[in-house]
This record gives C-alpha cells, sequence and structure tokens, in this order.
C-alpha cells in the first residue's frame, strides 16, 4: 500500500482531469451492458417472426407488438429494437471518442509537468547527491519514471478499474438469466482471477531485473560519449560497443523470458474460457429445448460470457504492464523521496549586500563518513585580500571552495560571512552574489549571450 500512496501524491495535482476521464469510462461501461440487451431482443422478434404458430417467447416482445399497428407489426418492431441498438452503438462510439480525449489530455499534462517536477526536485538537492548518483541513471529514471506515471494512470483507472467492475456485474447478470451459467462463470472467473494473480507476482523480481538492465544500458551509452574523447585516444570503441552490445541482449532475453511466461499463461486461461462458452452453449441449448430460455436469452448469455472472456484478457495484458510501470516509477519515487542535505532555515537571514569577510573556525569535513578531508582548518579573508592556498592533489584545496559554497555543511566548526555562521543566511541570497571560474567549464547548448 506504500507504493499506491506515494503514487497519489504523484496524481493528486490532476485528480479532477481523472474524475472526469473515469466518468466517461463508467458510462462506456454501462452502454457495454446495455448493447448485449438490445441483441436479446432483435433474437427473441426474429424467433417470434419465425415461429408465429409458437407465439412470442418474450414479455417485453409481447408488450411491444401490443403496441404498434397491426399491419407489418414485425417490421415495425424490428425497426424500433435496430434504431434502439443503433443509437446504442453510435453513443458508445461518441463516449469511446470522449474518453480517449479525456485520457489523451490526461497523458499529456502528465508527460508536461511530471519532467518538470522532477527536474525542479533534483535542482534543490545537494551536490554531494549528484555527485554520488551517476546522471545517466537519473536521467533515465526521469524519463522511465514520467512515462510510467502517465502511463500507469491509464491503465489501472482506465481499463483495468473499469473492467473490475465490469467483470462481476457480467456474472450477477448471467446468474439472472441462468442460475447453472452463472454458477460456472463465477468458478471460472475465480480460477481465472487467482492465476492472473499469480502470474503478475511471479513477474516482479523479473520487472526489477529489466529496470536494472535498461539504467545499466544507459550508464554505459552515456559514459563512452560524454568520454568519446578518450575512447578514441585509447583505441576502446570496439570495447564500448561490445559492453552495449551485451547490456541490451541482456535486457532481450530477460523481457523474452517475461513474454513467454506471460503467453503461455494467457492461452490456457484463454482455454479456460474457450471450455466456458461450450458449456454456455450446452446449457443454452438444454434449456431452449426445455423451453426454460428463449433463443434472445441464449445469444444475450453467449454475448454476456464473451465479454466477461475479453475483460479477463484485457486485466490480464494490462497487469503486466503495470508491473512493468510500476518498476520504472519506484525508481523515481526513490528520487523524488531524497532530501536536499543543505537547505535554507525557514528562520534564514536575508543578506543583500555582503562585504565579504571570511572566516573558517576550527572547520572539519568528511566525505561519506570516511576520513577527513580537512580537520579543524581556520584562517580569515578580509574583504578585498587575495588568498591563494597550495597544496597537493587531495590536500582539501577544492574541499574548502565546495564548502564556500555550501555545496555542504561542515561536520564541525564553522565558516562565517561577515560574521555570520553561513548556515543561517538566506541560501539563494548568498550565492547570487558569489562569483567563481571553475577547474572544468561545463558548456550549455544555448547562446553565448545566454
Amino acid at each position: 500500500m506504500t507504493f499506491w500512496k506515494r503514487y497519489w501524491t504523484i496524481i493528486r495535482p490532476f485528480k479532477r482531469h481523472l474524475w472526469i476521464a473515469l466518468v466517461w469510462i463508467f458510462v462506456g461501461t454501462f452502454m457495454g451492458l446495455v448493447a448485449p440487451y438490445t441483441d436479446k431482443l432483435l433474437f427473441d422478434l426474429i424467433n417470434t417472426w419465425a415461429m408465429p404458430e409458437k407465439g412470442a417467447d418474450s414479455g417485453i416482445i409481447d408488450r411491444l407488438l401490443v403496441f404498434l399497428p397491426k399491419t407489418h407489426t414485425m417490421w415495425w418492431a424490428a425497426g424500433i429494437i435496430l434504431a434502439l441498438k443503433l443509437v446504442i452503438e453510435l453513443g458508445g462510439s461518441t463516449v469511446g471518442f470522449a474518453r480517449e480525449w479525456a485520457w489523451f489530455r490526461l497523458y499529456l499534462l502528465m508527460e508536461e509537468r511530471m519532467p518538470v517536477q522532477v527536474m525542479s526536485h533534483l535542482l534543490k538537492l545537494s551536490i554531494g547527491h549528484h555527485i554520488r548518483e551517476n546522471t545517466s541513471k537519473s536521467i533515465t529514471k526521469i524519463e522511465r519514471g514520467a512515462s510510467g506515471a502517465s502511463e500507469l494512470a491509464q491503465r489501472i483507472f482506465g481499463s483495468i478499474l473499469p473492467q473490475l467492475v465490469a467483470i462481476p456485474v457480467y456474472v450477477v447478470v448471467l446468474f439472472v438469466l441462468d442460475v447453472r451459467v452463472g454458477v460456472l462463470c463465477l468458478i471460472f472467473a475465480t480460477l481465472r482471477m487467482l492465476w492472473m494473480w499469480h502470474d503478475h507476482q511471479s513477474l516482479a523480481q523479473h520487472r526489477k531485473r529489466t529496470e536494472s538492465l535498461y539504467q545499466e544500458s544507459s550508464t554505459i551509452s552515456y559514459e563512452a560519449l560524454s568520454n568519446i574523447a578518450t575512447v578514441q585516444a585509447f583505441g576502446r570503441e570496439s570495447h564500448e560497443r561490445e559492453r552495449i552490445r551485451s547490456a541490451q541482449q541482456n535486457i532481450r532475453e530477460i523481457e523474452w523470458a517475461q513474454w513467454w511466461h506471460t503467453f503461455i499463461g494467457g492461452f490456457a486461461r484463454d482455454g479456460l474460457a474457450k471450455v466456458s462458452a461450450v458449456l454456455i452453449v450446452l446449457i443454452g441449448l438444454w434449456g431452449l429445448e426445455q423451453n426454460e430460455l428463449t433463443l434472445g436469452t441464449m445469444v444475450m448469455m453467449l454475448g454476456l460470457s464473451g465479454r466477461l472472456g475479453e475483460s479477463f484478457r484485457s486485466v490480464t495484458r494490462e497487469l503486466v504492464d503495470v508491473g512493468r510501470y510500476r518498476e520504472s516509477l519506484v525508481h523515481l519515487l526513490d528520487l523524488l523521496d531524497k532530501q536536499p542535505e543543505v537547505i535554507s532555515l525557514p528562520t534564514a537571514v536575508r543578506v543583500p549586500d555582503l562585504q565579504g569577510r571570511i572566516q573558517f573556525d576550527r572547520v572539519s569535513f568528511a566525505y561519506n563518513g570516511d576520513g577527513d578531508a580537512l580537520h579543524e582548518v581556520s584562517f580569515g579573508v578580509e574583504p578585498g585580500q587575495m588568498l591563494a592556498i597550495v597544496g597537493p592533489s587531495g590536500s582539501g584545496k577544492s574541499t574548502l571552495v565546495s564548502l564556500l559554497l555550501r555545496a555542504y555543511d561542515p561536520r564541525d566548526g564553522a565558516i562565517l560571512i561577515d560574521g555570520k555562521d553561513l548556515r543561517v543566511l538566506n541560501l539563494d541570497d548568498y550565492r547570487a552574489q558569489l562569483g567563481i571560474v571553475p577547474q572544468q567549464v561545463e558548456i550549455f547548448s544555448i547562446s553565448v549571450r545566454d
């Protein structure tokens, strides 16, 4: 349940659009239940038309025929039923269009806003996080997770939920039409549901492995391209190509294994559906022979049992995708759960104008709890004064600058700016007044003016 609570926090901003989409979905589901009833009426009429000496087998048809003109009565009845069927079918198409429109709008909104939301969060995280976290993995998590969030909403609310509502309704209606058919469908529905859930759970580990492989492949590609000068200088093109090929082959193999698992289970469950359909036909024929059922009722039972089977097939297909998208989203949610290590306190002091007096007071710092990178370092710099810090690689020069930028906070001691502890200053105000020329120049894909 924890995952679904976290997922709801993501889709909550879109709940109004979600409710609109759900309304159209349930209207469409209701119309899908009405359509088989028009088939029942039509076939009951055909049965009465073909065998007038037998009389109408349907009370609805009896009442309809009484109110119609005495000439061409059957044609009038057929016209009314066909018109009703046409209205329902056209209405279903219209509702289907409205449903697709609502879902596509929701999908576009989530695709638009989710990456912005995630990037806004990532930009707030401390530099230490970005140093520890591989950039390509973060990008893969954003792309696959954002897509997974919108796809998951569509699969769950757009397909699985309506089908799970329709399935028990189908079973209840079949019970009303014929208890034997209802019991049969209930047994087969329960078996298919349990089997389907077992398959869904058994694929969980495969999905986790698949998601890890996608991130691994993305990392290999990103590192090879971002370090292309080194790769070419050492003639390692074929080596990097082989690493990418191997990663993609691993993805293909595990995806193929998942497909076979899903296919075999689906094939067997479809076999159950076919057996169920044959048994329903036999029950219907028996009911016709004993005058317990009308032809229209039998047709309606076959139509509903077919829709029941299609609902199960739809849920099975969607559950496979739900598991895949869920795993992608878990990694994104973990990313969103990370909190900045360096933040501005609610009581942070605004600093519109700094003089620039710097003092390190017995500052100690260690990366990831390892040995000290700095140990009780103290010095001061006055405004306008130039200070050079010289030392071998790893002696802590860059660490001093990182602490001054407040990329990290000291473990012990304090850094004072104009006599105030750096940790109590408003971070945005402070960094807006800093200038730095980095060791490595990062180039953005923007204009020189930007």
